[in-house]
């Protein structure tokens, strides 16, 4: 998640240490009042969100996310969006992944947070409201705010 939120494989992995190390520093303060692995997301996703704040640039990258792509690929929609093929567009994935990446650095960074969460992570939105510190309706608002931003800048490839 950490990867996904700052395209940086080496800042992943030293917030990814801070927040094992923030976590067990702080355990004498968890509460049961939320999952452990709904406080844990929180602190990460509270370093990702300061770390990108400190950068001051959004970046996110689906560099290395093969597995998902993968994934993508046996769905139903993405076979029948492959089957949409026409002579003006050639949908070619790798065209579509960079698009899809730089249409998710162009989100804020709080709409990047839930996309990551909910359509990579596979998060709840129960799940991501106790992580980001926000309502059910917040989290599922900023999703929908989304993914209407992303259909919008990636029309060509969805279009029939």
């Amino acid at each position: 998640m950490l990867y996904h939120m700052l395209s940086d494989r080496s800042a992943a992995a030293d917030l990814a240490q801070e927040a094992f190390v923030k976590a067990f520093r702080s355990l004498a303060g968890f509460r049961n009042e939320s999952h452990f692995f709904s406080w844990l997301y929180r602190i990460v996703i509270n370093l990702a969100l300061n770390h990108l704040k400190a950068r001051r640039e959004p970046a996110i990258s689906l560099d290395g996310l093969n597995e998902w792509a993968n994934g993508v690929e046996e769905t139903q929609a993405y076979r029948e969006l492959v089957a949409r093929e026409s002579v003006h567009k050639d949908l070619d994935l790798g065209e579509l992944r960079e698009r899809l990446n730089e249409s998710l650095q162009k989100l804020s960074k709080s709409h990047r947070a839930v996309v990551v969460l909910h359509d990579l992570e596979g998060l709840s939105h129960t799940e991501i409201a106790k992580i980001l510190g926000c309502s059910e309706a917040t989290s599922r608002s900023r999703l929908f705010y989304a993914h209407q931003l992303l259909q919008t800048w990636l029309a060509d490839y969805l279009s029939p």
